[in-house]
């Protein structure tokens, strides 16, 4: 939305530009060479409206916004409402080329509004936002209030796991969310209910905002509410350096209520932050603000243990604000300490109005980049010229406050909205907005309405580093996967000596197996604009020995594995006995029994038993002899006749016979001496005995 000015206001501002004219060549250093990959619209036959880029683990990235469209393009799933104007979430997966993996439609036959995505420690997502849709769609819980908290946990393949809503009877919405180590979450948004329902506390003013504790599958454990005696807007929850949380959001109110701080205006807004412990419980709050409406906020913990913040504001110098607007509004960056105290702030802006918030993200390298939409032609901050109204507007400032670089995203010419930018993993940009169907500047894919755009940009200038990381330490037999750290690269080659793919251009390659023990190195040439970066590890993959050979022998109802694994888990027919973790177990039925023995290196080895016949005689003990003499010299008479085996104490096959019957003599001269184990399968049954074998004769 635009903030209309009055002309005075806009004099007002116009009267600094001669001020800080002066500072505008310090902010012009030697730009960035980004350099175009790809873009893509992704959208239905309607409008689709982006809201946040996140970049995922296996280098590609998730988009995700709101949706008025139904199956078609590239949106595999009807809006629940076709044909009508309400609005569903709309989520999407893509690969590190832009290449869309999967999508899914979240919501009911009302509207749905989306407001942040975080991924989860099982490597899937936690999606926020709000709904007032009826039981409908894939929304399985019953309404509270006008509109509701909505949390949707997907999987890493887009697959609702559970859906959840909570709220009083007022306007209650989900904005943040951290995971907790016990797989639960501490989730920030905003209420205007009365106590009732899901809100324990009573209200402090118009809007507060409002903390809800949930357990892993989303069941609520508790709930806070924060506020003064006017109107708050939750928007972050980030963890604290030195233990618990920081709630960061937007504040009408002074003193009063849990608000301890005085805005800097009365009735304009603020940043609000709230430091509380695991719990909840305040143990802090502090405002930072200009002498103008800040609004838009955004907010993250930085690399070097301190805060960095920002949002949209037309102020001039007081209050925390240390630099004077360049215009109209402009993105306001602050940096603090833990106790935020500031350690400096910009005002960053052209010769207009910078809008559509003032979005952050933190860098591989600990610099930020900051983002929306700018109206403004080229001066101060800004480099380039738009080709329509307003264009989206990325800048890139530094962990010391410099800038960087900043990048005007050209469409045709057209009015765009919601700027966004991050950085994949592979070190080079994504850059969104609202698309709408006009093709032009860096844009090349149509869109059908307004769509979700994004458009890839690597820096050429910069040099390619080759990293990665994968499972190093495995067993024989396994397959790894290996994940790219890579920055600035755009090809890959990758050497696996000793691996059943000894090579790849992938740039996460998968399925790489290893089956001799061994240590092996791994090589990875990372190739850029300016060159390639070589890494080799030598011996990273530790390839542990094999297990030794097990098997299974059977003394009546017992069935006995080889002694000296780490750990054993029986199963009777495919299936696991629970609390069958010995090296022997009693058979309670017959059929089929195998064990799963696992080393101290975590290496599996398995036998079977087949046709297992329970109620036998014991026979270890010479209640029922099936050869004399035992102990023995040299041959050995069969009192029953059938299939014989003789194994070692490690399970390993020394002799085998195919067929003997009562009284046969074997000659078993050519054992050590020592204890063996005789297995005799005679039609259906399997018996078995120890052996010894005497020295001395």
């Amino acid at each position: 939305m635009k903030k209309n000015l009055s002309i005075a206001a806009v004099k007002r501002t116009v009267n600094w530009i001669s001020t800080v004219l002066l500072f505008s060549f310090a902010l012009t250093p030697a730009k960035a060479q980004l350099v175009k990959q790809w873009d893509f619209s992704y959208g239905g036959y309607d409008s689709d409206f982006i809201s946040q880029l996140l970049p995922t683990a296996d280098g590609g990235f998730v988009v995700g916004g709101i949706s008025l469209s139904d199956s078609g393009y590239d949106k595999s799933e009807n809006n629940f409402n076709p044909g009508s104007f309400t609005y569903d979430l709309w989520i999407i997966k893509c690969d590190a080329n832009g290449n869309r993996l999967w999508d899914k439609n979240l919501g009911g036959t009302e509207d749905e509004f989306y407001y942040r995505s975080t991924i989860t420690s099982d490597g899937g997502f936690l999606v926020m936002g709000s709904t007032r849709s009826p039981l409908s769609g894939n929304i399985s819980n019953p309404p509270r209030g006008t509109l509701d908290m909505y949390l949707v946990k997907l999987s890493a393949t887009g697959s609702i796991q559970w859906d959840k809503r909570y709220g009083g009877s007022g306007i209650n919405s989900a904005s943040d969310a951290i995971q907790l180590t016990d797989g639960g979450y501490l989730i920030l948004g905003s209420t205007n209910s009365p106590q009732g329902l899901d809100v324990s506390d009573p209200s402090y003013g118009t809007d507060d905002y409002w903390l809800v504790r949930l357990d892993s599958m989303g069941n609520k454990l508790w709930d806070k509410r924060y506020g003064g005696s006017d109107g708050e807007g939750g928007a972050r929850i980030l963890r604290h350096p030195n233990g618990g949380f920081l709630l960061v959001g937007i504040s009408l109110s002074n003193s009063g209520g849990v608000k301890t701080d005085n805005n800097y205006v009365s009735g304009l807004s603020d940043i609000w932050s709230v430091r509380i412990d695991s719990t909840g419980n305040i143990l802090w709050d502090k405002v930072l603000g200009s002498l103008a409406d800040d609004y838009g906020v955004d907010a993250y913990p930085t690399p070097d243990q301190n805060f960095i913040f920002s949002c949209v504001n037309f102020a001039n110098i007081g209050g925390d604000k240390t630099e004077t607007t360049y215009a109209v509004d402009d993105f306001w960056v602050i940096k603090t300490d833990t106790s935020l105290v500031r350690i400096w702030d910009h005002s960053v802006g052209g010769d207009m109005n910078e809008d559509d918030g003032a979005k952050l993200f933190i860098n591989n390298d600990g610099s930020y980049l900051v983002s929306g939409t700018s109206y403004s032609n080229p001066g101060f901050w800004k480099s380039a010229l738009n080709n329509g109204p307003e264009n989206t507007w990325v800048v890139n400032i530094d962990a010391s406050g410099n800038k960087v670089w900043d990048k005007t995203v050209l469409t045709g010419y057209s009015h765009t909205e919601a700027g966004i930018g991050i950085q994949l993993l592979d070190g080079c940009y994504l850059i969104a907005n609202d698309g709408d169907g006009f093709v032009g500047g860096d844009k090349t894919d149509t869109s059908w309405s307004f769509d979700y755009w994004v458009v890839k940009y690597c820096d050429s200038s910069a040099s390619p580093t080759a990293a990665f990381t994968a499972p190093n330490n495995v067993c024989p037999g396994s397959c790894i996967d290996f994940t790219n750290l890579s920055q600035n690269a755009a090809s890959y080659q990758w050497n696996f000596p000793g691996a059943n793919i000894s090579s790849s251009t992938d740039m996460n390659p998968s399925g790489i197996c290893y089956q001799t023990p061994g240590s092996f190195d791994v090589m990875l040439i990372a190739t850029g604009t300016t060159g390639s970066d070589t890494l080799i590890l030598p011996n990273y993959i530790t390839v542990y020995p094999s297990p030794p050979p097990q098997g299974i022998l059977q003394n009546g109802d017992t069935l006995f594995a080889n002694q000296g694994s780490f750990s054993y888990q029986w199963y009777y027919n495919g299936n696991v006995i629970n609390g069958a973790t010995n090296f022997f177990y009693v058979a309670t039925a017959s059929g089929n029994y195998n064990v799963v023995c696992v080393d101290t290196n975590g290496c599996q080895v398995e036998a079977a038993i087949s046709n297992v016949i329970a109620s036998l005689p014991e026979v270890i003990n010479g209640m029922s002899p099936i050869v004399q003499p035992n102990p023995f010299t040299g041959k050995s008479m069969f009192m029953t006749g059938g299939k014989i085996s003789i194994h070692d104490s490690f399970g390993k096959k020394l002799f085998a016979k195919e067929k003997v019957v009562p009284g046969d003599e074997v000659d078993l001269s050519f054992l050590s001496s020592g204890i063996y184990f005789l297995t005799v399968e005679s039609g259906t049954k399997t018996i078995a005995t120890k052996l010894i074998k005497l020295s001395g004769f």
